[in-house]
């Protein structure tokens, strides 16, 4: 039976990583410490589905050529933890973490106990402990993407259909014609939309982990020829962050 609270020996490095993203991502507290419980819940519902989908891609690519794949994936896990995780930087377990699975994650835990355990023939702690692991591993803008993952959904669905969704960001409601999403690997390592504010008449960047209950209009966008330009013009630049914007008047 799943437990409240889960304990988890990890290496002073994942704590490293654990505790530095809680407050790069804005998981915290009213008097701004990390609130790593609510970060380590998204990580495990992220990196859960995150492991469901590279196993299907696999499964789909060996099935010819393995008769179980589900023991071939097993293989796969178990020697990236023995060679590519095997260093002192994971396996001093001298820190450790409790997880109490939320309302929203609680269905993820009680998949991998249900299903994930039986195939890796190991407890749920040492699973939780790969799942951050792995996460660690990860340069900063693809943990970003396991921790947002809706977010990050939302938004590309608004880019594929050029329409226009909303959110709040520091505070403020936007509503933006979504343009594109790109990632600033040799500045920030964020993940960013890059739109047109409609009500300020601007062209910005949203960081990812700072879009606050994005919603979807699924309504069609007609931006001018002129303001497409401009919007590639703010992507080719690449010296975006969210406190650089491009006035621009769009008529509507």
């Amino acid at each position: 039976m799943l437990s409240d609270k889960l304990k988890v020996r990890i290496s002073p490095f994942v704590g490293r990583v654990i505790e530095n993203d809680a407050q790069a991502f804005g998981f915290v507290k009213s008097d701004n410490s990390s609130n790593k419980n609510a970060l380590l819940n998204r990580v495990v519902s992220g990196m859960l589905k995150f492991r469901q989908e590279k196993r299907e891609q696999a499964s789909k690519k060996f099935a010819d050529k393995f008769s179980n794949v589900d023991l071939f994936l097993y293989m796969t896990n178990d020697l990236f933890d023995n060679v590519y995780y095997a260093d002192e930087d994971l396996n001093d377990l001298s820190d450790e973490i409790w997880i109490r699975p939320t309302k929203e994650s609680y269905n993820d835990f009680l998949e991998i106990e249900r299903n994930e355990l039986p195939k890796f023939k190991c407890d749920i702690t040492t699973y939780l402990r790969g799942i951050l692991n792995e996460y660690s591993r990860m340069s900063q803008y693809k943990r970003q993407n396991v921790v947002f993952r809706e977010e990050k959904s939302k938004m590309l669905q608004a880019i594929d259909s050029s329409t226009v969704m909303s959110f709040r960001y520091d505070g403020e409601y936007c509503k933006v014609f979504a343009y594109n999403y790109t990632y600033a690997y040799l500045q920030t390592q964020n993940n960013y939309l890059i739109g047109y504010d409609i009500d300020r008449g601007l062209i910005r960047s949203f960081e990812l982990s700072k879009l606050d209950g994005p919603k979807n209009f699924y309504k069609k966008y007609r931006p001018s020829i002129e303001l497409l330009d401009k919007l590639q013009d703010y992507v080719d630049d690449y010296k975006f962050n969210d406190r650089v914007y491009v006035p621009f008047t769009d008529a509507q």
